[in-house]
């Protein structure tokens, strides 16, 4: 009896660590598997990102790798601009940013991967300027002259 459930623990054991061997990548992502440690290998130290860039499909990743993707199609912000002219008219226009990743160039998947910050630490990661930040000179016509009248608010 003791073997059996000795047998028992040793397959539920093993059923349960191989569950989750295998990660996809979606169709327009790139990845690379990322190597991390845990408890079962004693916490010895992972060794990064390993192998080669890796287009859509299934993986197999074993215990504690990972595969870490970027997404390589095509988006587009709309970034609303409104301003103020001399004579005190304010207009409104709609600027559209269309930005893809680079992802024919496996030097530059490589380094959008390096730069990618875990997930949970996007505050630990450097802040970039970019689409929907104005720079911290840039100031609203509105707040630097109050006496305008603003119809459009």
């Amino acid at each position: 009896m003791l073997k059996n459930l000795t047998a028992l623990a040793a397959l539920v054991a093993m059923f349960s660590t191989v569950g989750c061997s295998g990660q996809d990548i979606p169709p327009a992502h790139k990845g690379r598997m990322l190597d991390k440690t845990g408890a079962i290998a004693f916490y010895a130290g992972g060794a990064g990102f390993t192998g080669p860039i890796l287009g859509p499909g299934t993986y197999y990743t074993g215990l504690y790798p990972e595969v870490r993707t970027i997404d390589c199609s095509t988006r587009t912000f709309k970034e609303p601009l409104t301003s103020m002219t001399q004579d005190g008219v304010q207009f409104a226009l709609d600027v559209y940013v269309t930005a893809t990743a680079n992802c024919d160039n496996d030097a530059a998947v490589k380094q959008l991967l390096a730069k990618l910050a875990p997930v949970g630490k996007v505050e630990a990661a450097a802040p970039v300027q970019g689409v929907g930040q104005g720079s911290s000179e840039e100031k609203d016509p509105v707040e630097t002259d109050p006496e305008r009248a603003v119809t459009s608010r």
